[in-house]
């Protein structure tokens, strides 16, 4: 990914927190917003002392939802009521009312009247089912649920957790986080499902796909009441626990914990 500098200058306080609870919590990570006790936010070069709100109803149907945020929670929901875009953003700006919204083929376009930068720190869109999304952000949560009939479901994050469900007839659905949990739940009519992270665990339940992979370096994987005609489920550091799931083959194990299936 290609990606703007951001500096964020923030009190000790925030700095010292975010680490104890790091050390002190494992790897079950909680992200919480990273501007909260912000004293300066600062995008090339160019301070954004200003919050501001902003919204999008358009009735045009995107192709699909495409997002590369640098430090953003991205809430994505299929909505049926919904024939174009419905967007909530929270951005910081240069000046106030200088930012702005605006539909495109792939999703939403920020703009700034200056011309100056603008970041975006929280993006919630609500779209047709039958919509394919593929969000990413550097640092926040991501959240996919509600889409029905799509090509693929992928959502990203360096560091934050990855939450999917309510997914339906999707012949590709990803998860991935390099520090956070990734969890599933509820899915038919599933193609190949990947669930990923270097540090966290994963979860997955009520779900029916053709395979599934699940895997964890640093953290337990946990499948309930699902079906699969393949599943691969491995920690490199963590436990696999299976409870009430089916499965024609498999691939599962761990280097280091317990492999329990009942």
């Amino acid at each position: 990914m290609t990606r703007n500098h951001v500096f964020l200058v923030a009190g000790a306080g925030l700095l010292l927190l975010g680490v104890a609870e790091l050390l002190g919590g494992g790897c079950s990570c909680t992200i919480h917003d990273p501007f909260s006790s912000m004293v300066t936010v600062t995008k090339d070069g160019v301070e954004l002392p200003h919050k501001a709100t902003l919204h999008l109803s358009s009735k045009e149907k995107p192709a699909r939802i495409v997002l590369d945020l640098e430090m953003a929670t991205i809430v994505v929901e299929g909505d049926a009521t919904v024939t174009g875009i419905e967007a909530d953003y929270e951005v910081r700006e240069k000046t106030p009312g200088d930012a702005s919204l605006a539909a495109a083929p792939d999703g939403i376009v920020v703009t700034s009247a200056s011309g100056s930068p603008v970041l975006v720190t929280s993006a919630k869109l609500r779209v047709p089912p039958g919509t394919e999304v593929d969000v990413s952000t550097n640092l926040g949560a991501v959240s996919v649920s509600g889409i029905r009939g799509a090509a693929s479901v992928v959502a990203k994050t360096d560091s934050g957790r990855v939450t999917l469900a309510d997914l339906a007839d999707v012949p590709k659905v990803k998860g991935e986080t390099n520090l956070g949990e990734v969890t599933f739940t509820n899915g038919a009519g599933l193609g190949e499902v990947s669930l990923t992270t270097d540090c966290g665990a994963v979860e997955i339940g009520d779900v029916r796909a053709t395979r599934a992979r699940l895997h964890s370096d640093l953290g337990a994987v946990t499948a309930r009441r699902s079906t699969f005609d393949h599943l691969y489920a491995h920690s490199d550091c963590g436990a696999i626990h299976l409870t009430a799931c089916k499965y024609k083959t498999k691939d599962v194990g761990t280097d280091l914990g317990s492999v329990k299936e009942d």
